[in-house]
């Protein structure tokens, strides 16, 4: 039988910057017992989540890598606070042309060439780093965000990589870096 694992593509920030959104996230789930956001790391999606067999695993990273040689280094930036409805809180991702088109190209990668299905998320792109989602309840959603406010984060980062992250015991870890432009040049 062929063992299907969970993925997903995404960019990380700095682990200082990490940190810093993960005490957030540790403050909102003292506050308001919302942790679901705690189950993998600061990210932004690029791929939303999808199946493949994990014996193909270590071919997906190759033909994934061999596609971002084409993109090079690009800077992020963190800019607020927003949400989504009365159930997500993020932090926003200024969104910029490297970013946009890198998310676009990479979508329609994944359909053609690695056979997934194209989300509505996936072309409905708004990025953003999650701070509260899926365990925020409506009924505490206008206090837990004016409490997040007290926190905005204005930085700028580097983006060198993606990641591919994977599901294991209900949590998403690395499983691959995937550098940007070609690394041995």
């Amino acid at each position: 039988m062929k063992q299907m694992g969970k993925y997903y593509l995404a960019l990380l920030p700095p682990d200082p910057i990490e940190q810093e959104i993960r005490a957030i996230k540790e403050l909102l789930k003292s506050k308001f017992n919302v942790k679901y956001a705690l189950n993998s790391p600061s990210h932004v999606t690029l791929k939303m989540p999808f199946s493949y067999q994990e014996a193909k695993e270590e071919n997906l990273v190759k033909q994934l890598t061999s596609f971002l040689h084409n993109y090079t280094p690009f800077s992020l930036k963190i800019s607020g606070l927003g949400h989504f409805g009365k159930r997500v809180i993020f932090h926003p991702i200024l969104l910029s042309e490297p970013l946009s088109t890198l998310q676009a190209a990479l979508g329609a990668y994944c359909k053609k060439s690695l056979h997934l299905p194209l989300e509505l998320s996936d072309q409905n792109f708004q990025p953003h780093l999650t701070l509260a989602y899926k365990d925020l309840k409506k009924d505490i959603f206008t206090e837990a965000l004016a409490f997040a406010k007290a926190y905005p984060i204005e930085v700028e980062f580097e983006v060198e990589k993606l990641f591919l992250m994977k599901r294991t015991q209900g949590r998403w870890n690395i499983q691959a870096p995937l550098p940007l432009g070609n690394p041995l040049a």
